[in-house]
Order: C-alpha cells, then structure tokens, then sequence
C-alpha cells in the first residue's frame, strides 16, 4: 500500500508571510513541526514588535492556530486557507469575539521589518581620549545582547560600525530564534532557552581595534556551551586583521608542531627559522596560565585540544598574541583555556610586519 502524499494545504502554508490582520501590518512564518505538536507551527508579530506571537496548532483543524503571548496565555485563534501564494483567513479573540480579516502574501525575509529600525539604547559611552571612544547598546527590553559601535567617521570606522551592526544583529536573530523554539517546543520553560552574548572593545590603538565576544547558548540541546573569542581590526586597511599571519612561515604551535617550509619561502627566511623549541615556547605560555588559574593538569588536558593558529582562534592583545583552544569534546571543554604567548616569547618568530603591529598593539589603549 502506497502511504498518502503530505498534505497539499500544508505545504501550501510554509514559508513567510507578510499582510494584514485587519488594518495592522504583520509578518508571519510557519513550519512543518515534526515533534509531538504535530501539524504545522510557527510565529508572527505586529508591525516592526520584537514580542511575537506563538502559533500552535488546534489539534483534529487543519488550518486552525491558537496564538501565544510571552506569559503563554491564548490571546487570539487564526482559521486561514492558502492557495497560490496567498493567505486568507480571520482572527478573533479565544471567545469568538473581535473578528478581523487576515489577508498575506508570500514573503522573503521573517525579520527584515524587525531589524529596519531596532530601538536601540546606549548602556554606557567609553572615552579612551579625545579620537578613541566607543559605546556599549543593546535593543530595548531585550537585555540578552550587548553590542558595542565605535564613534567616529572615518571610512575605516564606518567599515568597523558596519561589521559591528551586523554581528550585533545577527546575535539578536540567534536570541529571538532561540525564544521561539523554546516557546513552542517548552512552554513551561521556554525562558531557560539563552543565546546570550556580548560585544566589547578589549584593546584600542592608533592601527588596530580588537573586539571580544562572549557568548552563552542553552537552546535546548544536551549541553549548554559558553566561549569567549575576539578579533583584531586593522584601521588602516579598514578589514579584518588575520593575525596568524604576523608569525613566520613554518611555525606552528603543538600539538601539530611543524618543521616544514611553505615551498615559497626563501632561503634567508628559513636560516631565521628554528622550529625546535616552538612546543616549549607554547607549553610554558600556557602553563603559566594554567597556574595562574590554579589549574595543574596540562599534561593531563595537552591531549584533550588541538590548537589551531589561524584567524578565528587567534587575535592581538596590548600583551601579547592569544590562542583560543579547541576542545576534542564537550567533556574535555574545561581544558580549552585561552592563552596569550606575551610578545617577548614570540618575538623571534614574528615577521617584520608582525613586529610593527606588536608595537603599534602595545600602545593601545585598554
């Protein structure tokens, strides 16, 4: 026996939506929910509101949704048909009363309305001196994301700002996506569902700007993960710095020490280059580290991480270059200490543009 096609009015409904519930202006999305709720579920909200609203649906109606407001209460229930793109229905209160005529199209974007105009608030202004200042915001009512922006216009530090908006709005999508998972999936504990993070300026120079992350996510998997990550911003190129690149070629910290040279590197670089003693360097930056932190299990956590030397585990402090460790798995994490190689140690392996962008790091301002 063949099994039944999936519904045709199902599949007519997923996607996003944008139009009318009455005169107000809304954006919708729902999707095909393949856990215990059954049917399809999903959200909308009012104009550019931040606080959606949780469709579930009516168990035994197809086309039928209750809607949710953050408390959980039922505030309203959706009967809407599809057909070629276009979504018509009625709203009314869970009484039957107010009725208001619902009228969307298919749509592109869930959160391009949201993000159009974000109230944001500014938490506290910083004031390195007179060029170096910056300022700590967030969205209103929504603590959970801390962004930071750079005040200036200059054409790098617009670029910066730009890059800046950005992340800060793509940690914002990650924090309400996360909500509304938890409000559909647990009701009951939908706010223990963080994706929390924030942005601020660790160091600021007169060449480079070095911005830290630190984020929290609980969004409903078996574990919850934190980490805290940075990177460097070049203000004379107006990009992103790859700091792993201020090193010389053929360096490599363990535990994939490596003593072969890029096929490209000339012969006075490579009588520079002593890779013999790069694991020793690594191991005492990071065991000094450990110590500092009343940790003495390096030799018990050196198998636990793989370090790798490239951009997105690698930035640029006043002190020195960091190193941010991969744990091989979540039992392992406590073992993925940051470190910082101090200058002075790495100095022999850097290259002469590595050594004038350790000075110019050096007199940044915290």
């Amino acid at each position: 026996m063949v099994a039944p096609a999936a519904s045709s009015s199902e599949q007519c409904f997923t996607g996003i939506w944008r139009g009318t519930i009455g005169t107000a202006d809304v954006t919708m999305q729902l999707d095909d929910d393949p856990g215990e709720l059954g049917g399809l579920t999903g959200s909308y909200y009012y104009g550019r509101s931040l606080n959606e609203l949780v469709l579930l649906p009516v168990a035994g109606h197809a086309g039928r949704w209750k809607e949710h407001d953050m408390a959980g209460t039922v505030t309203g229930l959706l009967s809407m048909t599809c057909r070629a793109g276009r979504l018509e229905g009625q709203w009314s209160r869970p009484d039957g009363s107010e009725k208001k005529t619902i009228v969307a199209v298919s749509g592109s974007s869930f959160r391009a309305r949201q993000f159009e105009k974000l109230p944001i608030q500014v938490n506290k202004t910083v004031i390195l001196d007179r060029q170096r200042r910056y300022q700590l915001i967030s969205v209103k009512g929504i603590p959970g994301v801390q962004g930071v922006r750079v005040l200036g216009n200059t054409p790098e530090l617009r670029r910066l700002n730009g890059e800046l908006s950005t992340l800060f709005k793509q940690r914002l999508e990650n924090l309400l996506d996360c909500q509304g998972f938890g409000r559909i999936k647990h009701a009951d504990t939908w706010r223990q569902f963080v994706e929390d993070s924030a942005s601020s300026i660790l160091a600021y120079g007169s060449h480079f700007v070095v911005v830290e992350e630190v984020a929290v996510s609980a969004c409903g998997g078996p574990h919850g993960n934190s980490i805290i990550t940075a990177w460097t911003w070049n203000l004379q190129t107006g990009a992103r710095e790859d700091v792993s690149k201020w090193v010389r070629k053929g360096w490599a910290p363990p535990p994939y020490p490596s003593t072969d040279l890029d096929d490209e590197t000339d012969e006075n670089e490579k009588a520079d280059i002593d890779t013999s003693d790069t694991d020793s360097l690594v191991a005492d930056a990071l065991n000094r580290h450990i110590q500092t932190h009343s940790r003495e299990e390096w030799e018990e956590c050196r198998d636990a991480v793989t370090l790798p030397f490239d951009d997105e585990h690698v930035w640029a402090e006043r002190s020195g270059i960091v190193v941010r460790p991969e744990a091989r798995s979540y039992a392992t994490r406590l073992c993925a200490i940051t470190f910082t190689i101090p200058y002075e140690l790495i100095w022999p392996y850097l290259t002469n543009d590595g050594k004038h962008h350790a000075n110019a790091m050096r007199q940044s301002l915290p």
